[in-house]
């Protein structure tokens, strides 16, 4: 019985090891497409504050 339970036991922890590993590696992907997605919206935020800046210092008079 005791070889049984020590054999459960170890699957388990097996079993467990793979969830756990298999979960930081989701995560780790998850992680790695959000800063790009964070990156590139920074970026299209950066360069429309360029051109609207650009747009002020032609003609601040009439920027809209």
């Amino acid at each position: 019985m005791a070889l049984i339970c020590a054999a459960v036991y170890m699957q388990l922890a097996e079993q467990r090891a793979a969830i756990i590993e298999e979960a930081r590696k989701h995560t780790s992907n998850l992680a790695r497409a959000f800063e790009e997605h964070i990156r590139r919206t920074v970026k299209e935020v950066d360069d429309t504050l360029l051109v609207l800046k650009r747009g002020y210092e032609s003609d601040p008079g009439h920027f809209k």
